[in-house]
């Protein structure tokens, strides 16, 4: 059988069509360096490719074997443990809202159930779709969010409305996006990491700029989720430039710099209504410990810490002597769970929610092509800051505001967090399918 007929028979056995030109590459090569030995032991061209072809065995069983192994697969522990968070999460919420309608905004189960389930189909469609096409079309798609988010925070002023968690939704999906720009520009040099930053000012006019008195705990998860990934493509050696731990060095420096650029730069404005509103925000994050108890529970939580046990309802509360209420209900749920139901309730909640992340960074990081593992990398890393800052702010270090998925509510925020839970899926159902770096830029290209 010649090499041509044999490659036929085996790949009509492969039933992914997107396996098979990594398949095509890997069979071919192995027969085009057996035929390659056979040649330098004397044997003619047409008989060397015969006896190479013959040695790889029969075609069917060959690619029924290989159709085994790259086929797409489902991380059913990725896709059952939201699902299971979700319903947790829910349960949660609504027997807080029951102690705490007021502090909780009356929720509605039905409507938490709807966004619930929205959720959940968005981070399967997420999951479906190859995350390669995100990485080809990551520009277009960053710019157009970008746009949305400006056109809803104008609309949203004109209208005298909030568009803060819809915005910040927004900023979140950057992230992944971010990821695949830096894949883009590896060995572009010195040039490739200045661009990567510039790639940085949408999500920093974005959050900067609409009016959430609050942000800076959004705006800093953000930032420092594309923080770690650009130090990490720089780390990586991605832009292949000299003294790459310097460079790592010097982002970090900047980044804390940034602020007090900022500050110049509006110090330099001089006494304009946007210098004032600007000056205040910054007063406010720096000095959040003035804020009202409906933003921060700095003054209450530890002391309700306190006396919480670690099975079972707060003291004061069994004793009948609980007279606090606490901000924003939906922001603390944590710290409700504690008051409740114990803290070890809260830890095993933490738990599970640690769990997942977890075991999305680790799909991610043992993914074949850097793009896979930069996504997934980036997604993780943002969830668990997001999260980092959420517990802190139960404990009572940080003011609230800090959406967190399974026991915030909210729409835009749910579907934010499920494309991105999504990007965990589809990174491992394409594991098996998307070949090495070679493979994967030879596939994008065509």
């Amino acid at each position: 059988m010649r090499e041509t007929e044999y490659m036929e028979s085996l790949l009509a056995q492969i039933q992914c069509e997107k396996a098979k030109g990594m398949i095509e590459a890997e069979i071919r090569s192995h027969i085009e360096d057996q035929k390659a030995a056979y040649m330098q032991q004397g044997m003619k061209e047409a008989n060397a490719e015969q006896e190479a072809v013959r040695q790889m065995g029969d075609p069917v069983e060959a690619g029924a074997r290989l159709n085994r192994i790259h086929r797409p697969l489902m991380a059913w522990d990725l896709l059952l443990l939201p699902v299971f968070l979700s319903i947790l999460g829910l349960s949660a919420q609504y027997l807080l809202n029951c102690h705490y309608a007021e502090s909780f905004g009356g929720m509605m189960l039905s409507q938490a159930i709807v966004y619930t389930v929205m959720g959940i189909v968005v981070m399967l469609g997420v999951g479906f779709l190859d995350y390669t096409y995100i990485g080809r079309y990551a520009k277009g798609l960053y710019l157009g969010l970008f746009g949305a988010a400006a056109l809803i925070t104008v609309l949203w002023r004109f209208g005298g409305g909030r568009p803060d968690n819809i915005v910040t939704s927004i900023a979140m999906l950057y992230v992944p996006l971010f990821g695949c720009v830096l894949y883009g520009y590896r060995g572009k040099g010195m040039a490739g990491i200045v661009k990567s930053l510039l790639w940085l000012l949408p999500a920093v006019i974005t959050l900067v700029l609409f009016p959430d008195t609050l942000s800076a705990p959004a705006t800093l998860i953000i930032m420092l989720a594309d923080w770690v990934m650009l130090s990490v493509a720089v780390g990586k050696n991605w832009f292949e430039v000299h003294h790459k731990w310097i460079i790592v060095a010097g982002l970090w420096i900047g980044l804390i710099l940034i602020p007090f650029f900022l500050w110049g730069i509006l110090a330099a404005i001089g006494g304009t209504g946007f210098q004032e509103y600007y000056l205040a925000r910054f007063d406010k994050w720096i000095h959040f410990s003035t804020l009202g108890s409906e933003y921060w529970g700095g003054n209450l939580v530890p002391e309700l810490l306190l006396q919480n046990q670690w099975i079972g309802p707060n003291r004061l509360l069994e004793a009948g002597q609980w007279t606090y209420t606490l901000p924003l209900g939906h922001d603390y749920v944590l710290a409700y769970v504690c008051l409740h139901y114990g803290i070890l309730a809260a830890l095993i909640l933490s738990g599970f929610i640690l769990l997942l992340l977890i075991r999305g960074l680790y799909i991610s990081l043992r993914h074949k092509n850097r793009l896979g593992r930069m996504m997934g990398a980036g997604v993780a890393t943002l969830l668990l800051i997001q999260f980092v800052f959420y517990f802190l702010c139960n404990i009572g270090i940080l003011p609230s505001r800090i959406y967190f998925p399974f026991v915030t509510g909210g729409a835009s925020g749910m579907i934010a967090s499920s494309v991105l839970l999504g990007i965990f899926l589809s990174i491992y159902r394409y594991q098996n399918i998307i070949g090495g770096e070679k493979e994967f830029n030879r596939q994008a290209e065509s």
